[in-house]
C-alpha cells in the first residue's frame, strides 16, 4: 500500500523547501521594503537638512539685520537724547527771555499808565468847559493809551482861548508832543 501523498518523503521535503524558500523570499522581500523605506527617509532627511540649513542662513542673516537695526536705533537714540537735552536748555532760556520779557512789558505798562495819568492831569476838566460853553461835549477816544491828542482852554478875563490839537505821532510819542504843545500854548 501507498500511503498519501502528503506523507511521502517528497512531498515532505518539497513542502519544507517550500516552506524555507517563502522564509527566504519574504526576508528578501522585507529587506528591499526597508531598503527602500531607508532610502526615503535619507532623502527626507537630506531635503530637512537642506531646509534646515536654509532657514538656519536666513535666521543669520535676519539676525545679523537685527543687530544692524539695533546699534542704529541706539545712535538714533544717543541723538535724541542729545537734541532733547538741547532743546530743553532752549526751552529754559527761552522762559527766562520770556519772564524778563513780562517784566519789561509790566514796567513799560506802568509807565505808560502813569503817563496817562500825566496827560489826564494836563485836560481841562469836562464840568470847566461846560461852564464856558453849555451845550458842549468832549469825545476823548485815544487810540493808544496815551496820544498826540489833546484839548486846551484858557480863560482870560475878556476872552475864552479853547483849541483842539493833533499833535504827530500816536503812542508815547505823541504823547512827548502833546505834552510840549501843551507847555507852548
Amino acid at each position: 500500500i501507498l500511503p498519501p501523498f502528503w506523507k511521502t518523503t517528497w512531498f515532505r521535503l518539497l513542502a519544507l523547501f517550500c516552506f524555507i524558500f517563502s522564509v527566504i523570499a519574504y526576508i528578501k522581500w522585507r529587506e528591499r521594503k526597508l531598503k527602500e523605506d531607508k532610502d526615503i527617509l535619507e532623502a527626507t532627511v537630506k531635503e530637512r537638512t537642506i531646509q534646515l540649513k536654509d532657514a538656519n542662513e536666513e535666521l543669520n542673516q535676519q539676525n545679523e539685520e537685527i543687530s544692524t537695526q539695533r546699534d542704529n536705533l541706539q545712535l538714533y537714540i544717543t541723538e535724541l537724547k542729545q537734541k532733547n537735552e538741547e532743546i530743553l536748555a532752549q526751552r529754559d532760556e527761552i522762559q527766562k527771555q520770556s519772564k524778563v520779557i513780562e517784566q519789561k512789558n509790566a514796567n513799560i505798562t506802568a509807565s505808560i499808565v502813569y503817563a496817562e495819568n500825566i496827560q489826564q492831569s494836563i485836560l481841562p476838566e469836562i464840568a470847566t468847559i461846560q461852564s464856558f460853553f453849555p451845550e458842549s461835549f468832549v469825545i476823548y477816544k485815544p487810540k493808544d493809551v496815551v496820544s498826540g491828542d489833546f484839548y486846551w482852554l484858557y480863560d482870560t478875563n475878556d476872552k475864552i482861548f479853547f483849541a483842539v490839537v493833533d499833535c504827530t505821532g500816536h503812542g508815547v510819542p505823541g504823547a512827548l508832543m502833546s505834552v510840549m504843545g501843551f507847555a507852548f500854548l
